[in-house]
């Protein structure tokens, strides 16, 4: 699985008005009558407390084409509440919220503004659309306010190839009326924002997961197809590879492998091959997509380089280093090992150069699986969620909360509910999701990295359940973590996940 980032969007071109006044100017009193006061005539510091209490998203986007006062109040809140999320993080004061995300029917074009500020609408299916389907082994970005998710797994071998939209400002999810042709259903593979373009390679449509008996992972055929979906056209199209020989085609054919944005390439890693590719063994190659000219190219690396893996983190740490953590490693048919070791690998020589990182800390400090997890960097540390080994901390009933609070998210009072077990699947009690921190402030200078002490929710607020194969997306000054399934391995059908989780600083004033 690849990294997710926050899009921090640029406020200053998040909405094309003409240029405001110094102020909010107040209405001319009527034949000398009484002067109407309104915020503007509020100190500037309560006018600060008060717009501190919008989401870092739309409403502060509007609340910034006020005035130039507001403007300037707005960028500095926002640019704070990032400072106050990473310190959150290198404190460990974050606070844990769980919210069943729904659809609310209100009209449904919501604008998302392109590069130039003009409002570009998000096409849905309109109103009384479902809720996005339980899945897992979805893609996902974050793009302005919302987050964008792709295809995904359902616990009955099928797979989606449908396009939501979870709306950040009110937590719904809209359902992306698309053209072009859609590609095929799929699960596990990956995709990028690349400018104003998603990028979605390979995949799988059978389900699989390490250890389940429950499809054969090799019977179910791959794609080798690369797809662009417009952000900005909203339309699909597919990157034409006809120029490639079929040993080649044939090669990039995988699913559950990684890929990470680098300057203007797509760098790929690793993962399963399909059609008894590679002796049923997986890859431990790295493919290169030159994304204004889509040619791949297969690069050269050190001999010294990770075993053949699968499902395994990465993310790239500036324009010439990119991270690997973990995966399952594949040697021989059939046979799968967890790892943690940790790599850089160095694109700024030829070859590319594999280094094998030391790895520091309390063992009891990294997770239990470093595999099939999205992983995201703040400051110079890396964050990635799993299950809390501390056995006395267990999952708590999600807190009941209005439809629609006045000016907030829409949250839904329901509880955990799996679309396929019928009725509610209740977690209560169960294993909690906990925040592993890797320190990677020494990678590159003495290629050390350590994990710290794990970020525990609070036994007396709300404790989440823990999951796995979900979505990690870094939006602004909060992790968004979604779909997957409850750590019941043992049940039939699995307890896929609905509730959406957020991690903020615990200062931060928009609490949904």
């Amino acid at each position: 699985m690849s990294s997710v980032t926050a899009d921090d969007g640029d406020l200053s071109s998040a909405v094309k008005e003409p240029d405001p006044v110094d102020g909010p100017q107040p209405p001319a009193p009527a034949g000398g009558g009484v002067t109407h006061r309104g915020m503007e005539d509020l100190p500037e510091e309560l006018i600060e407390i008060i717009l501190s209490y919008l989401l870092p998203y739309r409403d502060s986007a509007n609340a910034a084409a006020v005035c130039k006062l507001w403007r300037r109040i707005v960028t500095a809140l926002n640019i704070k509440k990032k400072q106050l999320f990473r310190q959150a993080i290198e404190n460990g004061t974050v606070s844990w919220q769980c919210r069943r995300a729904s659809v609310y029917n209100e009209p449904s074009v919501t604008g998302r503004r392109s590069n130039g500020g003009t409002p570009t609408p998000w096409p849905t299916g309109g109103r009384g659309v479902s809720t996005m389907p339980c899945r897992l082994g979805q893609s996902a970005v974050c793009v302005s306010d919302s987050i964008i998710a792709f295809g995904g797994l359902s616990d009955s071998c099928t797979s989606f190839n449908d396009l939501w939209r979870l709306d950040l400002n009110t937590m719904t999810w809209r359902k992306v009326v698309t053209t072009g042709i859609p590609p095929p259903p799929r699960g596990n593979m990956t995709m990028i924002r690349y400018r104003d373009d998603l990028i979605i390679h390979g995949g799988r449509p059978g389900f699989y997961l390490p250890g389940s008996t429950r499809t054969g992972i090799y019977s179910i055929p791959g794609y080798h197809d690369t797809i662009r979906y417009s952000l900005t056209d909203n339309r699909w199209s597919v990157v034409d590879n006809s120029d490639l020989d079929a040993g080649v085609r044939s090669r990039l054919e995988r699913s559950h492998h990684s890929a990470c944005l680098l300057g203007d390439r797509m760098v790929l890693f690793g993962g399963l091959p399909s059609n008894n590719n590679n002796n049923n063994i997986a890859y431990n190659d790295v493919w290169s997509l030159n994304l204004e000219k889509f040619t791949w190219e297969e690069m050269v690396t050190t001999e010294r380089k990770p075993s053949n893996r699968f499902g395994q983190i990465q993310v790239n740490l500036d324009d010439a280093h990119i991270m690997l953590l973990g995966g399952v490693e594949s040697v021989m048919p059939g046979q799968f090992e967890p790892r943690k070791d940790v790599w850089i690998l160095k694109t700024d020589c030829r070859p590319w150069k594999w280094i094998l990182l030391e790895v520091t800390g309390d063992a009891g400090n990294e997770p239990s699986e470093l595999h099939n997890k999205d992983a995201c960097i703040v400051g110079n540390r890396l964050i990635l969620f799993d299950e809390s080994k501390d056995s006395s901390l267990v999952s708590s009933k999600i807190p009941p909360a209005p439809n629609k609070p006045p000016g907030g998210r829409l949250l839904n009072s329901r509880g955990y509910r799996s679309r396929t077990s019928g009725g509610h699947f209740n977690p209560l009690g169960g294993p909690a999701i906990q925040m592993h921190v890797l320190d990677i402030s020494e990678v590159k200078c003495n290629h050390t990295v350590r994990w710290l002490s794990p970020i525990r929710p609070s036994k007396n607020g709300t404790v989440p359940p823990a999951i796995k194969v979900f979505s990690t997306v870094e939006a602004r000054g909060e992790f968004v973590l979604f779909g997957g399934y409850y750590c019941q391995p043992s049940s039939v059908p699995l307890p896929l996940n609905e509730i959406v989780y957020i991690v903020s600083a615990k200062s931060t004033n928009n609490v949904r």
